[in-house]
C-alpha cells in the first residue's frame, strides 16, 4: 500500500492508496502533530510521498523515515513522469506539480487545462505529456479579504449562493465582482487556450471547485482528488525507477 500525504498550511490529508485507487482521506489540523504521528503508525504501508507546503520537518517525518520502502518528499527536482518546460522548477508549487501529473494520468497524452480553485486560483496547461506552464491568481476568499482589508468601508464577506445580478446592494455588488469575476476569468482562460488547443480538456479541483463547475457548465470535469492522484502517480513512477 502507498501512503499519500498532502500537508497544507492549515490541514494535512492522508490517503491510503492501493495500486491506482485512493481511499477517502483522514484529515487533520496541521498543528495536530501527535495525532498525525499516531495515525501514520497505525497504517501498514510500504511507500510514501509527502507534499509539504507549510510545515518544517514535522515530528511524524520520523515515522515515515522508518517505513519499509522509505518516503519521498516532493521537491522541484523530484523526477516526474511528464516533461516540464517550467524555467524555475525550484519555485514551482508542489500542488501545481501534482495537479498536472494527476491531470495527465487521468487523460494521458491529451491537451489539458488543470484548474485549482483554492486559496490561490491556479491554471496549468499540459499538452502531449509536456507541462507548458500556467497562471496564478488570487482565490475567491483572498479577493473578498482584499476588498475589506484594503478599503475603509467595504464589509468582510464570504461566498453566498444567492445574490442579485446586477448587485443593488454593496454586499451583492461585491459578490458579483468576486464570484462572477472568477467565472468570467475561468471562461476567458479556457477560451484563450482553446484557440490553440481545440480539443482541450478542462479539469478543476480545490475547495471552491464545486461552486464554479455548477456556474460554468462548460464540460469541465471536477476531480476532488486530482492532487492526491498526481502524488500517487509520482510515487509509483519513482518506485518503478529504482
Amino acid at each position: 500500500m502507498n501512503l499519500i500525504i498532502d500537508a497544507g498550511n492549515t490541514r494535512v490529508k492522508i490517503y491510503p492508496a492501493k495500486n491506482d485507487k485512493l481511499e477517502a482521506p483522514e484529515i487533520f489540523s496541521s498543528s495536530d502533530d501527535r495525532l498525525i504521528q499516531t495515525h501514520i503508525k497505525s497504517l501498514d504501508f510500504l511507500h510514501c510521498i509527502v507534499s509539504n507546503v507549510g510545515i518544517t520537518s514535522p515530528i511524524w517525518y520520523d515515522v515515515l523515515s522508518a517505513a519499509k520502502g522509505g518516503f519521498i518528499e516532493l521537491k522541484g527536482h523530484t523526477p516526474i513522469p511528464i516533461k516540464s518546460q517550467y524555467r524555475t522548477p525550484e519555485t514551482l508549487g508542489y500542488d501545481r506539480i501534482a495537479n498536472v501529473v494527476g491531470a495527465d494520468f487521468l487523460f494521458p497524452g491529451q491537451n489539458i487545462l488543470a484548474i485549482d480553485a483554492g486559496t490561490a486560483l491556479t491554471y496549468d496547461l499540459v499538452s502531449n505529456n509536456n507541462y507548458l506552464g500556467g497562471a496564478i491568481a488570487p482565490g475567491m476568499q483572498l479577493r473578498f479579504d482584499a476588498l475589506h482589508q484594503h478599503t475603509s468601508r467595504l464589509p468582510s464577506l464570504k461566498y453566498m449562493q444567492d445574490y442579485e445580478v446586477p448587485g443593488k446592494t454593496t454586499k451583492d455588488s461585491i459578490l458579483n465582482g468576486v464570484v462572477e469575476g472568477i467565472v468570467n476569468e475561468i471562461k476567458g482562460t479556457i477560451n484563450t487556450y482553446q484557440k490553440e488547443y481545440s480539443d482541450l480538456i478542462t479539469v478543476i479541483t480545490g475547495g471552491d471547485a464545486d461552486i464554479f463547475v455548477k456556474m460554468i457548465k462548460n464540460g469541465i470535469f471536477a476531480e476532488p482528488y486530482l492532487l492526491a492522484k498526481g502524488l500517487n502517480r509520482i510515487l509509483n513512477y519513482n518506485v518503478e525507477k529504482t
